[in-house]
């Protein structure tokens, strides 16, 4: 059981963009459930890689030949910057009530496992620049906070 570190990551900019960047990270999980944001959509992990144990013991070196990891704990957390995706029963939308036209704000609240998906979000960065994105991260448990602006 991890240490659920509390993610609050805020994105500005305009409303066409920031509706594509809602379909853009918009997913399913591995049960058929919707995501409002999916990790793997972002940055995705091979699908042979998700077939793997951590730690692999049967084809680890074939995997860091085709892939640079050996196994899909070892992806997750140099690319996402957390073991696994959100917790899809942490996710709120947070309404900031801006009536701006011109300028619009998507704000959610999830958890990960013990670490802030800096990967994820440092992707997003460079594939929306047009959009401001702050990644706001604490794990009150164990008394750390972090913050990114990409």
């Amino acid at each position: 059981m991890p240490n659920w570190a509390e993610n609050i990551l805020k994105i500005t900019g305009s409303p066409e963009r920031i509706q594509e960047l809602r379909e853009y990270i918009a997913g399913v999980d591995t049960e058929g459930n919707e995501l409002v944001f999916d990790f793997n959509k972002v940055v995705p992990m091979p699908e042979e890689l998700g077939l793997t144990t951590s730690p692999n013991t049967v084809n680890a070196s074939e995997m860091v030949g085709k892939y640079g990891f050996p196994d899909w704990y070892s992806f997750k957390n140099a690319k996402w910057g957390t073991k696994w995706n959100l917790n899809p029963d942490s996710v709120y939308i947070i309404d900031n009530g801006d009536s701006d036209p011109f300028i619009e704000t998507l704000e959610m609240r999830f958890d990960t496992a013990w670490s802030p998906p800096d990967g994820v979000v440092k992707a997003l960065g460079i594939q929306f620049p047009d959009l401001e994105i702050d990644l706001w991260t604490c794990d009150p448990a164990m008394d750390w906070g972090y913050h990114l602006l990409s």
